[in-house]
């Protein structure tokens, strides 16, 4: 994908209902203008908790996404996945985690969510 042209690229999605990429593929058919994301409907981020510093899915929404954002544009919603909202070695306890999560949160234009842990029956071992 590194060398597709435009015409590769348009061909590709042409039809396509899912795009299943790295994001620094996104990333450089964004930068190209390959790809739009006003052409995307759910941007599904694996491992969201890497949207942050110069990571290129921390490009992808500061720089291409919050563009739509702040000029009013459709954009697509985001739903970030991860297994670890915040840096284990967030430092500060409490206060650290919870500035950790403000980042993301930030980051992402979005609210974290989690599901509440009920476990009624003995853990299974």
């Amino acid at each position: 994908m590194d060398f597709w042209s435009h015409q590769q690229w348009s061909d590709s999605l042409a039809g396509a209902d899912v795009l299943v990429a790295t994001p620094e593929v996104v990333r450089a058919a964004l930068s190209k203008a390959f790809l739009s994301l006003e052409q995307v409907a759910l941007l599904v981020l694996d491992e969201c908790h890497h949207c942050v510093k110069n990571h290129p899915m921390a490009q992808i929404m500061n720089v291409f996404y919050a563009r739509l954002v702040e000029s009013g544009a459709p954009r697509p919603r985001i739903l970030g996945l991860t297994a670890s909202p915040i840096n284990g070695k967030a430092a500060g306890g409490a206060a650290g985690r919870a500035g950790g999560v403000a980042e993301l949160e930030r980051a992402l234009f979005a609210s974290v969510v989690t599901a509440e842990v009920r476990c009624s029956a003995p853990a299974v071992i």
